[in-house]
C-alpha cells in the first residue's frame, strides 16, 4: 500500500504537471503578469504537453525501453529542455512580460543544471523535487506567499522518491535548490 501511494505521488508530481499548474494559475490569478492567451497555450505546450511526450514516445519505441529508467530519464530531460527551448526562442520572437521570461530562464537554467549534473558530473538531483519546488518559488515571490503551502506537495515528492528508493535526500535537496538558484541569479543578473 505505501509503495503504491509512493508511485502514485510520483506519477502526479512529474515536473510538467507542476508547470500546467503554475501557468494556469499565474493565467488566472495574475493575468496581468502574463502575455495573452497564446502566450499562455505556448508556454502550456512547451513547458507541459511536449516534456511528457516523452514517456510514450520512450513507451512506444523498443530499443529505449529495454535500456530501462535510465533512458526514460534522459528522454524526459532531452524532451524538456528541448521545450523550454522553444518557448524561450517564441517568447522572444513574440515578445513577452518579464514574468514570462523569468518563469521561461528559470526552467531553461534548472533543466539545463539537472542534465549537467546528472549526465556530465553523473549526480542525479530530483526532477521531481525541482519540478515541484520551481513553481512554488515562483508562486510564492509572484503571487502570494502562501503558496508557500506548496512545502507540502514537496515533502510528500520528497517521502515517495525516498520510498521508492528514486533519490537520496542529498539528491533530493539538491533538486530543490536548482528552480530557487536559478531563479535567483536571473533576478540578480538579469531581470
Amino acid at each position: 500500500m505505501k509503495n503504491k501511494l509512493a508511485m502514485t505521488i510520483r506519477l502526479t508530481t512529474v515536473a510538467p504537471i507542476p508547470a500546467l499548474a503554475l501557468v494556469l494559475i499565474m493565467w488566472l490569478v495574475k493575468p496581468e503578469l502574463m502575455g495573452n492567451a497564446w502566450h499562455c497555450a505556448t508556454m502550456i505546450f512547451c513547458l507541459s504537453v511536449l516534456p511528457l511526450l516523452a514517456y510514450p514516445v520512450w513507451y512506444i519505441i523498443p530499443a529505449l525501453r529495454a535500456k530501462g529508467r535510465k533512458s526514460q530519464r534522459k528522454l524526459a530531460v532531452i524532451f524538456s529542455v528541448v521545450g523550454y527551448l522553444i518557448l524561450l526562442l517564441l517568447l522572444f520572437i513574440d515578445g513577452c512580460t518579464d514574468t514570462e521570461l523569468l518563469i521561461c530562464l528559470t526552467y531553461v537554467i534548472s533543466g539545463i543544471l539537472i542534465g549537467v549534473l546528472s549526465y556530465i558530473i553523473k549526480f542525479k538531483p530530483s526532477g521531481h523535487a525541482c519540478g515541484v519546488a520551481g513553481p512554488m518559488a515562483m508562486l510564492v515571490f509572484k503571487v502570494s506567499p502562501w503558496y508557500a503551502l506548496g512545502v507540502i506537495i514537496l515533502g510528500l515528492v520528497w517521502w515517495s522518491s525516498l520510498v521508492t528508493k528514486r533519490h537520496t535526500l542529498e539528491q533530493l535537496g539538491v533538486g530543490s535548490l536548482i528552480p530557487v538558484f536559478s531563479m535567483s541569479a536571473i533576478l540578480m543578473f538579469l531581470i
